[in-house]
């Protein structure tokens, strides 16, 4: 079976569960359901243009090597047995 002829089958048997809400209910969901997309539209497309960009440092790239070198430790200690 193809993608499409799952999502067919799907949606067919949420239609049949659906049939015996009221049409209160039905109205409610469809408000929620409406409400998903449109915040799962806008959460996608924040994500997505955050993604892009220049790194925002005030320092150069040397500056932020040699802090990030200085920044190592090298303390290990072996115990004795």
């Amino acid at each position: 079976m193809k993608v499409p002829e799952i999502n067919n089958i799907l949606i067919e048997g949420y239609i049949r569960m659906l049939a015996n809400l009221s049409d209160d209910n039905k109205r409610d969901l469809i408000a929620r359901l409406s409400k998903a997309v449109e915040s799962k539209d806008e959460t996608q497309s924040a994500v997505f243009f955050s993604a892009f960009g220049a790194w925002d440092a005030a320092n150069s790239a040397d500056e932020i090597l040699s802090g990030i070198r200085s920044a190592r430790t090298f303390g290990r200690e072996i115990e004795e047995w």
